[in-house]
């Protein structure tokens, strides 16, 4: 862990800076963290798509998608936040250290989806998961009870902030749903030279899990972009829980003073 080249400085920053910061994150590991996020949820994706298929109800099939994607984000997820956990401290972080990192903690990652698999049934319970298990579980290398139990500090740090973060969380899903739909559409309407863009009757079954697939890869895209900022905001709140800037700070200094002669 070199502190001396810290890629993220560690400081208190609001929830919208949390949201900014995740893009320039993004923006600077696009690549290696397309490359995780696709290989992480395109096995879900294909399976929830399989899962789906011929829901007969529209709000029946979103539910169930909330409630599979839900309890797939950690195993899905997992491997991105161990290289960023690598890339904060290391300007070399690698694609093959994340996911053996994640891998070692595969039990409790399975664990930690089941459970939330099993509050998404009545979606109001997940406010009582604890949203970092996953950070407290591939960054700290906890295991076990121990890893409940910081995982269970952590959400009640985190309290009060949860309400802002639904509500970017919603929007960022509705904007990728746009997105993926209007890309689609505008591709339809160059390859084909369609005279007028499709009404919003048209689009309507694109919104549709049991019959499109782009509900199902919207949501994946938004839990890679949600862990990015999950990351950031764990950081955050162990900088105002703990005075991790202080500690990494000393750590800092008494590495100096150890390297001078």
């Amino acid at each position: 862990m070199n502190l001396d080249h810290m890629t993220i400085a560690v400081r208190r920053r609001t929830i919208a800076e949390l949201y900014d910061l995740a893009l320039l994150v993004l923006r600077r590991h696009l690549l290696a963290l397309t490359v995780l996020a696709v290989a992480g949820a395109l096995p879900w994706v294909l399976l929830d798509a399989w899962l789906l298929e011929g829901v007969p109800d529209v709000w029946l099939a979103w539910y169930w998608l909330l409630l599979l994607a839900i309890a797939q984000a950690p195993l899905a997820t997992a491997a991105l936040t161990a290289y960023l956990g690598e890339a904060m401290f290391n300007p070399q972080p690698s694609m093959r250290r994340a996911v053996s990192t994640a891998a070692r903690h595969w039990s409790l990652l399975l664990q930690i989806g089941a459970m939330y698999g099993v509050l998404a049934w009545l979606p109001v319970l997940l406010f009582l998961a604890p949203p970092h298990a996953v950070a407290v579980a591939v960054l700290e290398n906890q295991r076990g009870r121990a890893a409940w139990t910081r995982a269970h500090s952590l959400r009640v740090a985190w309290a009060t902030a949860w309400p802002s973060h639904l509500m970017l969380a919603i929007g960022v899903l509705a904007a990728t749903l746009v997105m993926l739909v209007g890309t689609l559409d505008a591709l339809e309407h160059l390859l084909t030279a369609a005279r007028a863009m499709p009404d919003w009757l048209e689009v309507l079954p694109r919104l549709d899990p049991a019959h499109s697939v782009l509900p199902i890869v919207a949501f994946f895209l938004t839990l890679a972009y949600l862990a990015v900022v999950h990351f950031l905001a764990y950081l955050d709140l162990r900088t105002d829980r703990e005075g991790w800037d202080v500690d990494l700070a000393l750590r800092r200094v008494a590495e100096r003073l150890e390297e001078t002669p």
